[in-house]
This record gives structure tokens, sequence and C-alpha cells, in this order.
């Protein structure tokens, strides 16, 4: 078995679709428990929105707890562009695992990430110069790699090229200018190494343990039974997909004001909100709940508006038997969901694309959930797709 601990749970949802792609049996989880026959456990957290010292702690934790299962190798997934606390998630888990130093790899050449020269660049621009600079989670001031990842009194940090072709103890951030170059990479890991870094880094490890791809993506289909699209994501994307199906006729349910401005009855606007939801419910086959509104600036009003989306979802399914699948958007929208439904293993069925894929919560039977990162586009055949470009049909 292979194990994965994740920094947030869409990132951890794109690792579990490349098990799929792989032909491995998956089991997602958001806590450690054990699990029989998996060939990859992925285990997905929120300590990319965590101070430091507590994300450090949950890391530590969590792969002492890993380790448990013996997997054959444990791998950290990081933000591929160094948000969160990559260093201080890094460094207790090489203490657990008492090993001495890190490949990290973040970038994903092939979305055109790339790391030379010791910075950081978007398909070929500085990272600092991109409109990425912008993104409220992104907290660096520089696209220099080692001032991303910050420092440390009690491991070091190296900037390495291939040519270097030596780990130094510490965390080894290896430069990455093409695809050919993760593969290079991973002939230089050897047992005492802790393999950290983005998605396509976990590929080539697949690869070079002499796991074979069967298939990128699969058709998306909605399925029979009631469908309800729950987007929490305050992307650009995210908002014009809406508004596109705004504008098509498509039911949007979007957050009640007394909820998004704190102001009001919480709990009155709640059941509000849910009974408007399961009344288009009884009338459609698919609903869609949203924010559709900017994050506001405070730190906790992101994590409230999502325990508010969660809510009103938890509302919703007790109150209508018929809801057959979950759409979810974003990773903070997903862990809400799940942490209020008491959801805490799923497994992963279908990779409709790089990054969306369909589950199951606790195995066959179970209650259908797709998850994808709230940039990413809906697949064709979802629902949302049709309202792309001129055909803007309604479904019903």
């Amino acid at each position: 078995m292979i194990g994965v601990i994740a920094d947030d749970y869409t990132g951890a949802a794109e690792i579990a679709g490349i098990g799929l792609r792989f032909g491995l049996r998956v089991a997602y989880q958001v806590a450690v428990e054990p699990v029989e026959s998996v060939d990859l456990l992925v285990i997905a957290t929120d300590t990319r929105t965590l101070p430091a010292d507590a994300a450090g702690a949950e890391s530590e934790a969590l792969t002492l707890k890993l380790a448990r299962l013996g997997p054959e190798i444990i791998y950290k997934k990081t933000d591929s562009a160094f948000r969160g606390n990559v260093l201080a998630e890094v460094e207790p888990m090489l203490r657990a695992l008492n090993l001495s130093k890190t490949l990290l790899l973040p970038a994903n050449p092939g979305l055109g990430r790339t790391i030379g020269d010791g910075h950081y660049f978007l398909n070929g621009v500085r990272l600092d110069k991109t409109e990425f600079f912008k993104d409220p989670d992104y907290r660096h001031r520089t696209s220099e790699v080692l001032g991303m990842l910050g420092e440390s009194e009690g491991t070091a940090t190296h900037y390495l090229r291939l040519e270097d072709a030596v780990l130094a103890p510490g965390v080894n951030v290896g430069e990455t200018l093409q695809e050919a170059d993760l593969a290079r990479w991973v002939e230089l890991m050897d047992e005492s190494t802790l393999p950290a870094g983005g998605a396509e880094f976990f590929d080539h490890i697949l690869r070079a343990r002499g796991h074979r791809a069967i298939r990128l993506g699969n058709r998306f289909e909605e399925g029979p039974g009631k469908i309800l699209y729950v987007c929490g994501s305050a992307s650009q994307y995210s908002h014009a997909a809406i508004e596109r199906a705004k504008a098509g006729g498509a039911t949007i349910c979007e957050i009640p004001e007394e909820l998004y401005s704190g102001r009001g009855n919480r709990s009155l606007a709640l059941q509000k909100w849910a009974e408007q939801i399961l009344g288009r419910l009884n009338e459609e086959n698919t609903v869609a709940v949203a924010i559709n509104r900017p994050l506001k600036s405070e730190a906790v009003a992101p994590k409230k508006l999502a325990r508010d989306i969660a809510e009103v979802v938890e509302r919703v399914l007790h109150g209508s038997k018929g809801v057959a699948a979950l759409r979810i958007e974003g990773g903070a929208t997903f862990s809400a969901v799940a942490h209020r439904l008491g959801f805490k293993t799923f497994f992963p069925t279908r990779e409709y694309a790089t990054g969306v894929v369909g589950m199951r919560v606790g195995g066959p039977g179970g209650l259908s959930v797709t998850v994808k990162p709230g940039s990413y586009p809906w697949p064709k055949g979802s629902w949302f797709a049709q309202f792309e470009g001129g055909d803007s049909r309604k479904e019903r």
C-alpha cells in the first residue's frame, strides 16, 4: 500500500484520481483508519489553512498513525505554488518517519508550472508577476522558491539542479523545467527520502514503481435521481459558470443576505434557505446551492460561510430522501460538508478529468459525491457544462 497525506481536500482528490488512472484500488479518508484491500490510501486534511504550529502537529500525528498501517512509501502532497505550511508540515514528517531528507517537487510542467534558476514560473512568467499573486491565499511576496518555502532553525533548505545529482540532508527543492525532469529526480531518491510535492511528481513515482496508466478521464454522466450541486468557491471560473447557468434558466439557490452579512437570525435564515432548496428539488432533478459572492476579507468569514453551506446541505439531505448525488466545488466546501455529515471514508470510482473525481461514501451503495477544485471547469456531460457557450437549455 502507498500512503499519501495531502494538505487540502481537492489535492487529495487529485491524487486519488491519479491512483484510479493507474488501476489502483483507492480509499480516501479524512482520518487515518484501517481499511482492507486498497493499494493507495489518501488522507485529506485542512492543514494548508491552519497556523503553522497546528499544521505541523497534525501532520506529525497523522504520519505516525499512517506509518502504523505499514505503507511501502508515504508521499506528502503539497500545493503546487507553496501555499500553506509546506516546511512546517514536512519537518515533523521527517522526524516521525526517522528520515533525513525530503525531495520537494511542487512544479507541474504539464500545467505550465515550472521551477528554474531558483524561481517559480507560470507559463514562463515569474509567479510574482502573474494574476496568481493577487490570490488571497498566496502569502508570498516573491517568486524565489526558497523564499516561498521559508526558513527553519532545525532543517536546512536547498535548491538543486539536476546536475547537482546528490540530495542533501534537509529539504531539497528540485529544478523542474519539463516533465522528463520529474522522472530523473525520482531516480535520485533512496529509502531515506520523503517525497513531497505536486500531482505530476506522484504520477512519476507510480511509473517508477512499475505501475502503468490505464486511462485519463471517463465520460461524465449525471445518472438518475436528484442531484445537488454545492458551489462554495470564490474563483472567477465559479462565478462566471454560475452566472451563465442563471442566464440559461438554471435553478441556483444563493446564500441569503442574512447569512452572508452575519446579520439577522442565523437559524431562521438557514431554515428558509433549506426550505427554498427542498421546494425546488421537489420540482426539478438538479439544483445548485451557491455563495456566488466574494469571500470576506476577515480570516474567519470564509470558514463561517463554508459551515453555513455545509449545514444547509445537511438539512436538505435530511429533508429529501431523493438526493442521490452531491457535486461539490472547492476543497474548503468539501471539507466542511464531510465534517458536518460525519463522512470519514470515501471510495473513489471515477476520474473524470484532472482533479475531478467521483466517489462513494463508505463504499458501494453509498451516496455519490463528485469533487473538483473551484478554478477547474466542470467536465463535459455535467449539468453545469450544458450552459457553456451558446447552449443554454435547462435540464428538468
